[in-house]
C-alpha cells in the first residue's frame, strides 16, 4: 500500500507544479511599469476638458465682459459632460473694476459673434475685445485688465498662475 501511495503522490507533485507552472505570469518588460505622470503642468487637464466643450452659439453685441463672464460660467456647466455634477464647469473670478466702478476704456465686447466654438476660444476673444487678460489659477481664471495682476482678488490673496492665456 505505501508504494501505492508514492506512486499518487508523485503523480498529485508533478500535476500540482504543471498547473503552477501555468499559471505564474509572464515577466512584464520594465518599460510596462512604468506610470504615466498626467499632464505635464498644472492646469493642463481643465485646459484640455474646456477645450473639449464646444459653445454651438455666441451671440454678443455690446456686451460686458461681466454678462460674458457669466455667460461662458453657465455654458461651461451646461456643457461639461463630467459626470460628476460637481467637477462641472470652472471658476471664473473677474477682477477688473476700480473701487467698485468698471473702467470705461475696456469690459466692453462690440462683437462676438461665432457658432462652434471651443469654451477657451471664446473667453480668449471675449477678453482681447474687452481689453482684459485671462489668467488659469490655482483658484480658477482670473480675468483682469490688461497690465493688473490677478492675485490679490476677492476669492484669494494669493495664488498660483499656471497659464496667462490671453497677451495684450
Amino acid at each position: 500500500m505505501i508504494p501505492h501511495t508514492v506512486g499518487i503522490l508523485s503523480i498529485l507533485a508533478a500535476v500540482s507544479l504543471c498547473s503552477c507552472d501555468r499559471t505564474k505570469p509572464t515577466p512584464v518588460p520594465e518599460s510596462e511599469h512604468e506610470i504615466s505622470e498626467g499632464p505635464a503642468n498644472p492646469g493642463d487637464a481643465i485646459l484640455a476638458k474646456l477645450d473639449r466643450i464646444i459653445i454651438p452659439v455666441i451671440d454678443f453685441e455690446d456686451t460686458t465682459l461681466w454678462e460674458a463672464m457669466d455667460y461662458l460660467s453657465i455654458r461651461a456647466i451646461e456643457l461639461d459632460r463630467d459626470t460628476d455634477p460637481e467637477y462641472r464647469g470652472v471658476s471664473i473670478v473677474t477682477k477688473v473694476r476700480e473701487n467698485d466702478q468698471p473702467h470705461p476704456e475696456f469690459a466692453m465686447i462690440r462683437q462676438l459673434k461665432r457658432t462652434d466654438i471651443p469654451w477657451t476660444e471664446a473667453l480668449i476673444e471675449s477678453c482681447q475685445q474687452a481689453n482684459a487678460e485671462a489668467y488659469l489659477t490655482s483658484v480658477g481664471f482670473v480675468i483682469c485688465r490688461n497690465g493688473q495682476a490677478p492675485f490679490p482678488n476677492f476669492k484669494a490673496e494669493e495664488g498660483e498662475i499656471w497659464k496667462k492665456l490671453t497677451s495684450p
